[in-house]
């Protein structure tokens, strides 16, 4: 139903008449019959002489139908200033610091029938899990004796401090020797986990390999070194390098080792190893010299075939026999120290000799003769064939 809009006020053509009949009643019984209530309206009744207010509705049956929100269902007095009787409301409401006893709330008895006295005990099983979790903890009188590292004078021995904690990469210094030729020399280092350096065990730090991760010093100073050996001015100087990952794979910082260490001059002298254990950093300033010339190494005469492979370190001579083809590559050939050359026999009695230089340089050899290979490094690998009558 739409709104009813009046452009001025209503007035009842009769007296004593309300404009909505539904806020005058005669008695509170009536409530129930008043017509399309809604929550919020005011009644007056006339029985009682006083304004009520509706707080709720609720269904009404209307015919055959049930109608929602037809009917008040709660409601209750409405006072004005002028109304209030305070002897009405101390008859209505308790005091401010009035008293219960327990019987006056509903139900704090049975409440308090299943509490426990405020001054009561508890055994230790009376608490869930509580022995479970008082296992686990240590006697009120404990100690810690043997557990820990002893304090001496506010400090721990070292002796309890872990071998590698903090511990820094090694520096190794070694004394260049002096050569009584006037040679250049190279630096070989083999550090191994025991001090019987057996084939295999050990790794090998060759100065023709990692000299650019070493330095010199010299005219009070230290220089990185830019070659592959050293000689005249650097005799009874030193040579240091820190270890790493790159040059001793597997290496770690703080844990003891075991090294030797030789130079070897262009002559293939040698100052003989030298032997010390370490776990932090080196320095051996102890000169040495080179002053003796030993036998060349020869390798025992061996059969070659396919592709043979030459180790220097193996002898500066070596020996071969062929039967069958033999290829001989540059690519090959390890460990010739700068400055020195190695010696290689081959004697042909069947098959062909192939020898690779550099780049795409090839020589084949298939006459019954002994060929001799001299494989040089002046700071490039050269090979040069030779061939007996």
């Amino acid at each position: 139903m739409g709104k009813i809009q009046v452009g001025g006020s209503l007035q009842p053509g009769t007296v004593d008449t309300p404009l909505d009949a539904r806020t005058r009643i005669a008695t509170l019984d009536a409530v129930a019959t008043i017509q399309v209530p809604y929550v919020g309206m005011t009644f007056y009744v006339i029985e009682t002489g006083k304004l009520y207010i509706v707080k709720s509705l609720k269904a009404r049956e209307v015919g055959s139908a049930t109608v929602a929100l037809a009917a008040v269902d709660q409601y209750e007095e409405l006072f004005s200033g002028g109304d209030i009787d305070i002897a009405e409301f101390d008859n209505r409401y308790a005091q401010k610091d009035h008293d219960h006893e327990i019987g006056d709330v509903t139900g704090l008895q049975t409440a308090l029938d299943g509490k426990a006295v405020a001054d009561h005990d508890h055994e230790i099983g009376d608490v869930t899990g509580l022995q479970t979790a008082l296992d686990g903890k240590a006697a009120a009188d404990h100690d810690h004796a043997g557990a820990y590292a002893p304090l001496v004078e506010e400090k721990i021995p070292e002796q309890y401090f872990p071998a590698a904690v903090g511990a820094r990469p090694a520096t190794l210094s070694l004394p260049v020797p002096y050569d009584e030729n006037g040679d250049n020399m190279t630096l070989v280092v083999d550090i191994c986990e025991n001090e019987n350096f057996d084939p295999g065990t050990y790794n090998r730090i060759n100065m023709t390999v990692w000299y650019a991760k070493m330095s010199v010093f010299s005219d009070e100073r230290f220089y990185q070194l830019q070659e592959q050996s050293l000689g005249i001015p650097y005799y009874g100087s030193t040579v240091s390098f820190t270890l790493d990952q790159e040059m001793f794979p597997g290496y770690v910082p703080g844990r003891t080792y075991f090294a030797r260490y030789m130079w070897i001059d262009t002559k293939q002298a040698s100052t003989g190893w030298k032997g010390f254990k370490f776990s932090g950093d080196v320095a051996d300033m102890e000169p040495i010299h080179t002053n003796f010339e030993p036998p060349l190494k020869v390798k025992d005469t061996a059969v070659a075939s396919g592709e043979l492979m030459l180790d220097y370190l193996a002898g500066e001579i070596q020996n071969y026999t062929m039967e069958a083809d033999v290829t001989v590559r540059l690519a090959n050939v390890s460990n010739v120290p700068f400055g020195a050359a190695l010696l290689v026999n081959i004697k042909r009695t069947g098959g062909t000799l192939t020898v690779r230089g550099s780049g795409q340089n090839l020589q084949t050899y298939d006459e019954d003769k002994t060929y001799m290979l001299v494989v040089s490094n002046f700071g490039e690998l050269q090979v040069a064939v030779t061939e007996t009558v």
